[in-house]
């Protein structure tokens, strides 16, 4: 029998996600890690591990001006992640260049990938495991629906089913 997405991440092999993206995105990563990792915790499991990339400034700062803006992603990522790891990148456009250049580095370091876009998807469309696109091109809408996308993750690990992913797919 399969073991669900969430036993994966959760249990033995203690898969970290990572969230990341700019502006209202950078706030969502923010506020999604913070209610998964508190949200998600149980007695009879390991902690769950789920970091957003928008966090340290000194880093981001760090490769921004010294590698440039498009590798405050990447270069963390390659610090930290693992082959089998998640990344979840935000994009409303799904084009922006360190988002892009970040899901480009998780894909050739062997890491699930996931996005969260507008419309069209952009390149990231392309390049992720799997594309949720929120059918709207204005970042509000987008953002939002990011935060809600945020929410039901958080359900689906705190219930340790995913089964709820399919009824929602289907």
């Amino acid at each position: 029998m399969k073991k669900p997405f969430t036993y994966y991440v959760r249990q033995k092999n203690l898969k970290v996600i990572f969230l990341f993206g700019n502006g209202g995105n950078a706030a969502n990563t923010s506020h999604i890690a913070g209610v998964m990792q508190y949200d998600c915790r149980s007695a009879h499991e390991p902690d769950f591990r789920i970091l957003s990339l928008n966090e340290n400034t000194t880093t981001l700062t760090s490769y921004g001006n010294d590698s440039g803006y498009e590798t405050i992603f990447e270069g963390q990522l390659r610090s930290y992640a693992n082959p089998g790891d998640v990344a979840i990148a935000m994009s409303t456009s799904g084009n922006t260049p360190n988002v892009v250049n970040a899901i480009n580095a998780a894909k050739e370091m062997g890491l699930n990938t996931i996005g969260f876009t507008g419309a069209g998807g952009g390149k990231l469309k392309e390049l992720v495991d799997v594309c949720v696109q929120t059918p709207s091109n204005w970042f509000g809408i987008v953002e939002d629906v990011s935060t809600i996308l945020g929410h039901i993750f958080t359900i689906i690990f705190m219930e340790n089913n995913d089964n709820i992913v399919e009824k929602m797919v289907n």
